[in-house]
């Protein structure tokens, strides 16, 4: 619920993996949703994503599950990602066009898993949704500001050995992408 109005009803697994809006998607999920402003593009034949300075390519199986993604070719959309769905590309491997590469800022050993804060030059997403979450959550909405960029959480192996200050590139599961509609903040499946 938002402000009293229902925003999706669904079992847990399904708010978390089909949110129907950018409130669900950054709200359900701990740590929440890593939401940025991206570009969808379509060059040498494969749709991809622009974030930032950075490109990952997206599956053809996701754009099977997501046909209504090829109405937004060359449009700006917000991607999310999901802090499980990133991991230390030196213990997975991953495709070049799979991954992104920044510096960690800071990294927190939880004894299952390691959550590790990166920094990326992409857009961030200021919506009336995303500013509520920052408030719920008291995150600080400065960190938000169109000039810093974004910073993205991801949940690694304990194995990682990645620390602070260190360029790292992360392996990105570009089958669990998510997409919303920059606009109506609504998530982007069927036509």
């Amino acid at each position: 619920m938002k402000r009293g109005v229902l925003q999706q009803v669904g079992p847990p697994q399904e708010l978390y993996d089909h949110p129907r809006n950018l409130f669900v998607a950054g709200f359900v999920g701990s740590p929440g949703m890593n939401l940025i402003g991206a570009k969808l593009v379509r060059e040498d034949d494969r749709f991809r994503v622009r974030v930032g300075s950075q490109v990952l390519d997206l599956p053809d199986s996701l754009l099977h599950r997501r046909p209504a993604l090829r109405a937004y070719e060359d449009r700006n959309v917000v991607l999310g990602i999901r802090p499980e769905d990133m991991e230390d590309a030196e213990i997975v491997g991953a495709s070049q066009n799979a991954t992104l590469t920044s510096v960690a800022d800071l990294v927190e050993a939880m004894g299952s898993d390691v959550l590790v804060h990166f920094p990326l030059d992409a857009a961030p997403v200021v919506t009336e949704d995303t500013r509520e979450l920052a408030r719920d959550t008291g995150a600080d909405e400065a960190a938000t500001a169109p000039e810093t960029g974004v910073v993205l959480v991801g949940r690694f192996s304990p194995r990682t050995h990645v620390f602070e200050g260190q360029t790292i590139t992360v392996a990105v599961d570009t089958e669990r992408l998510q997409f919303f509609d920059p606009t109506t903040g609504t998530s982007i499946y069927d036509s």
